[in-house]
């Protein structure tokens, strides 16, 4: 009978975060992930997992500033917020902001490392 520990995964969440940074990036194109994943129906499903009352919730100090716009126009709004803040912070995806910011969801830390192995394969 072995004593030896289990083998473990070798890929890392770190290495998976990477793979699937650069592959949500590349299909991003000019807006953010949250747009892309939703247009796509990828990986989180971005403003398409919000019901409008919800997003108008979570983005509600753009709403405040435009309180008749459309959930198309909030989705622009939050799109370009989520850009600046790409910018601002200087990292590569809606996600990376979110795990720092936690104003729509919890970034990559909403999701486990089995659920980031299965989003990784799929989008391969």
């Amino acid at each position: 009978m072995s004593t030896a520990p289990p083998v473990s995964d070798p890929i890392s969440r770190n290495s998976l975060i990477d793979s699937l940074r650069q592959k949500l990036s590349d299909r991003a194109e000019d807006h953010s992930t949250c747009r892309a994943n939703a247009e796509n129906g990828i990986f989180c499903l971005g403003f398409c997992r919000f019901s409008s009352s919800e997003l108008r919730q979570k983005l509600s100090w753009l709403v405040e500033k435009n309180p008749g716009a459309t959930r198309s126009e909030i989705e622009n709004l939050g799109d370009a917020w989520q850009l600046g803040r790409q910018e601002v912070l200087g990292v590569a995806t809606a996600c990376d902001v979110q795990s720092k910011e936690h104003d729509l969801c919890n970034g990559w830390d909403d999701f486990s490392d089995e659920d980031l192995k299965a989003f990784d394969r799929s989008l391969t």
